[in-house]
C-alpha cells in the first residue's frame, strides 16, 4: 500500500523565530522541488542527502518566504521515508502560508502525532522510542525530558530485551 505524502509544522504556532513543516513520504522531494526556487540547487531530486539549500517558498509566482531546506532520503531521515524539512521564518503567517502552498501541491497535512508514527510504521523506532516522542515536548521538568530522552534513545527497548532474554534462558535451562 502506497503511503500518502504527509506535512506537519512540528514547531510551536506563534511567535518566534523560526517555523518548522516537515514533508515526509514517496513524493515529498517533488512536491516541495515544485515550490522552491534554491539560490545555488536549481532541482531538490537531485540534492544530497543530509544537506541544506537555501531559497525561497513561491505560490502564483510571488515569494512567501525565505526558507532553509534540509533533504534527507530514505534511511537518513527521522521517518524512514524521503523528507524535506522546511526552516522558515516563525510567526502565524509563514507557516501556514508555507503549508497552504504545498497541501496545494499534493500533501496531505496533518498533526504532528501522525508524523511521529511514521518511524514506527517504517520500522526506524519501536512503540516505546514512539510514545516517548510524543511526551517529550509534554514534559514538565528537566528530569523528565532526560527520562523520556533516554526512552527514545533505546534504554528502556534495550533492558526489556535484555530481560525477556534472560527470561527466555530460564525457561530453556527448566525444560532441560
Amino acid at each position: 500500500m502506497k503511503k500518502e505524502t504527509i506535512a506537519s509544522i512540528t514547531t510551536p504556532i506563534g511567535e518566534g523565530g523560526i517555523g518548522v513543516i516537515h514533508v515526509s513520504g514517496q513524493n515529498s522531494l517533488e512536491i516541495v522541488n515544485a515550490v522552491f526556487k534554491g539560490k545555488k540547487l536549481k532541482d531538490l531530486r537531485r540534492s544530497e542527502s543530509k544537506r541544506l539549500y537555501y531559497g525561497d517558498i513561491y505560490s502564483n509566482g510571488s515569494t512567501i518566504d525565505e526558507v532553509i531546506v534540509n533533504v534527507l532520503r530514505g534511511q537518513d531521515s527521522f521517518t524512514g521515508e524521503d523528507s524535506v524539512e522546511i526552516n522558515c521564518h516563525g510567526g502565524i503567517l509563514a507557516v501556514k502560508k508555507i503549508l497552504e502552498c504545498i497541501v496545494s501541491a499534493g500533501v496531505k497535512d496533518v498533526h504532528w502525532e501522525e508524523l511521529a508514527s511514521r518511524p514506527l510504521s517504517n520500522d526506524k523506532i519501536d512503540l516505546i522510542k514512539k510514545e516517548a516522542l510524543l511526551e517529550i515536548p509534554k514534559a514538565k521538568t528537566k528530569l523528565g525530558v532526560k527520562v523520556l530522552l533516554d526512552q527514545y534513545n533505546g534504554a528502556l527497548s534495550s533492558f526489556i530485551q535484555k530481560a525477556v532474554k534472560q527470561i527466555e534462558k530460564c525457561d530453556n535451562n527448566k525444560e532441560q
